[in-house]
């Protein structure tokens, strides 16, 4: 029994690895992005607007990370 599981786990393991490191790469890009957004300048003019912005995405990588975690 376990030499006819083993291989089905081995392939879910992969499949929940792959998408945690693309997970984790699209994660890291967010921060990035957001360091870089002018919010965070005292020179902002619309920093409101940028805020929404940045909810809106963070919201959408929020939903990305509970389907890993539903699937």
């Amino acid at each position: 029994m376990k030499q006819q599981v083993a291989p089905l786990q081995a392939n879910e393991v992969a499949s929940i690895r792959k998408r945690t490191a693309g997970f984790d790469v699209r994660q890291h890009e967010f921060r990035e992005l957001f360091r870089k957004m002018e919010p965070l300048l005292y020179s902002c003019t619309n920093a409101y607007e940028l805020i929404d912005e940045v909810r809106y995405r963070k919201n959408n990588v929020c939903r990305k990370c509970q389907k890993c975690h539903i699937t």
